[in-house]
């Protein structure tokens, strides 16, 4: 994949495109000739002569039209895939002193713009909404709990080896199967009953990718389970190449989540993707790419990315290498090998370094016996179906739901209950009325869903 790198470029290629691009120009000149001998002929006095500063104004004013026609002509042989021309048309830019790097940024901020995708992060103008009076919206949906966000992005960070793909294999399974929990967190997504598909762009491993993916899918029983998983990754055969963030990879991406059928996205690794594109993960505009991914996938789905650790850094600053990857995710886990005594199964620790509206958590886990099991720590037991349901028989018996009547209740701490009643109201499954909480039809249904007959 050429991405955005350059090449050697032949005198006659540059000649070719010099000619097109003058023409463009040639035409405009002469476009201006003859609204010039128009004005002239009836009889309206012709501008004046420009003074050397309107002339240098004038000039600029070429410039940048002529800068703006090369990125377009640019942008269309890099979806196109004509490399010869893309080589021939960086050259260009090299050679009018633009950058490597400013040249991404362009062409990703004219791609995004065609694609309907704003890159800026500015707020759209708007009248505001007043508390109390205004429709807070579905908020913060979990589809795992403690782990995934719908519609978000989310970074995995862990040094070679440490066993990333076949967890976020599980991750993947469990989350298209919909009915279990992972890890810590014994709750399943909430309401959820129905099967999705996840999609695996992995990159990483070049040919030998998906025989591995497909090894571990096996090992997991992700199909028995009744997962949905569908694999992009290089074929061994040629027919397939591996995804990268190129402008058709990105294409392609933007056509298949827009199906609407993808539950989320997983990118493995961040480093593969970037680097098969001639790309950095570490300088350059990284935020851009990330903000431009999010902008693709999470209005249709999840995105979660894994990425390698950068060992300069500690903690959460461990992540990437470039600051976008701490700033941009809104989830951030980063997990470890930990030494482990010889014929004992391997041990990791997870830990929660980012995870919106959360506090941080961690705790160790091993592979037994076909199965992911915690060592240090404790499982998350589902607060919020044991909520709902309290809340429920409450209100039946005529009892308070207020708050501090479910803690002395649940017999869990504030914080749980807390946390646990902000998730239930972001569902739209229980609604407040003063101290009280009250379940709405929606969570009157997740009720008859959960219960034993």
């Amino acid at each position: 994949s050429h991405g955005l790198g350059g090449a050697a470029v032949t005198d006659s290629t540059l000649q070719m495109l010099e000619a097109e691009i003058k023409e463009g120009r040639g035409l405009q000149e002469q476009r201006r000739q003859e609204r010039l001998r128009s004005i002239a002929g009836n009889g309206h006095t012709p501008p004046k002569v420009l003074s050397p500063e309107e002339l240098k104004e004038q000039s600029l004013t070429d410039e940048a039209n002529e800068i703006s026609e090369t990125y377009e002509l640019l942008l269309e042989a890099t979806i196109a895939r004509d490399h010869s021309r893309v080589d021939a048309l960086l050259a260009r830019t090299y050679r009018k002193g633009i950058s490597r790097e400013r040249t991404q940024e362009e062409l990703l901020r004219r791609w995004a713009e065609r694609r309907g995708i704003d890159l800026t992060g500015k707020a759209p103008s708007g009248a505001g909404r007043v508390i109390g009076k205004a429709d807070p919206g579905a908020g913060i949906q979990q589809l795992q709990p403690g782990f995934v966000l719908d519609h978000d992005l989310h970074v995995m960070v862990a040094d070679a080896g440490a066993g990333k793909t076949f967890l976020t294999l599980e991750l993947a399974t469990v989350l298209s199967v919909g009915r279990h929990g992972f890890l810590d967190q014994q709750a399943p997504r909430n309401g959820a009953s129905g099967r999705g598909t996840v999609l695996y762009i992995g990159s990483d491993g070049g040919p030998s990718a998906w025989p591995m993916l497909n090894d571990y899918c096996d090992e997991l029983e992700a199909v028995e389970r009744g997962a949905s998983i569908e694999v992009w990754a290089e074929a061994d055969d040629g027919s397939e190449s591996a995804w990268s963030l190129t402008l058709p990879c990105l294409d392609r991406l933007a056509a298949r989540v827009a199906r609407g059928d993808v539950l989320g996205v997983i990118i493995d690794t961040a480093n593969a993707v970037f680097q098969q594109a001639n790309l950095s993960p570490y300088v350059g505009p990284v935020d851009q790419y990330l903000r431009l991914l999010k902008g693709i996938v999470c209005p249709h789905a999840f995105l979660w990315i894994n990425t390698h650790t950068n060992r300069n850094g500690k903690d959460m600053k461990a992540t990437g290498g470039h600051p976008a990857w701490q700033e941009v995710p809104s989830v951030i886990h980063r997990i470890e090998r930990l030494k482990n005594v010889d014929g004992e199964a391997a041990t990791y620790r997870w830990t929660v370094e980012k995870f919106r509206s959360e506090a941080p958590r961690t705790f160790t886990y091993q592979w037994r016996n076909g199965e992911f099991n915690i060592v240090d720590g404790h499982y998350h037991e589902n607060v919020d179906d044991l909520l709902l349901a309290l809340i429920a028989s409450h209100r039946t018996a005529g009892m308070p739901t207020s708050p501090a009547a479910l803690i002395a209740a649940s017999e869990r701490s504030a914080q749980s209950v807390y946390s646990s009643l902000k998730r239930l109201r972001q569902g739209r499954l229980i609604r407040s009325k003063g101290r009280s909480n009250l379940t709405t039809p929606a969570g009157d249904r997740r009720l008859a869903s959960i219960a034993i007959a």
